[in-house]
């Protein structure tokens, strides 16, 4: 298992620890947990200081909370809270982050291109789109 493979399942496990279960088949996540553990996947393979982390965190709950309070259709939403963010991500990290935290967002999108390819019938849930920053 690949250092990415096993950062993105531990961010998984993660953020399913952080789920709090509201009736049988609805889950609720807040917008601390998602950005904690996004932040510490970011952590890990930005490199970043401790006042990045609290930065990245800061901007990924603000992402949330907009993309949770939105009145607009949900792709919108997070189309709209990821240009914000992304905007706000530029100013915390250094360019060497920045230019690293492209390439992995290249890859994990030709991933899911290629995933996407191979099962026609697949369909992100709206967590899955949330988490794709």
């Amino acid at each position: 298992m690949n250092k990415r493979t096993f950062v993105l399942l531990s961010t998984s496990c993660l953020l399913l620890f952080f789920v709090s279960a509201k009736g049988q088949d609805t889950l609720r996540v807040t917008a601390a947990a998602k950005a904690n553990a996004m932040a510490s996947r970011f952590q890990s393979e930005l490199g970043l200081t401790k006042s990045q982390v609290d930065q990245v965190n800061t901007i990924l709950v603000e992402r949330f909370n907009s993309i949770q309070n939105s009145s607009a259709t949900k792709s919108s939403a997070i189309a709209s809270a990821n240009t914000v963010a992304k905007q706000e991500l530029t100013s915390v990290l250094t360019p060497k982050q920045l230019s690293t935290y492209q390439e992995l967002r290249a890859d994990l999108r030709k991933q899911k291109d290629a995933y996407a390819k191979k099962n026609p019938s697949y369909k992100p849930t709206d967590i899955e789109l949330e988490l794709d920053f």
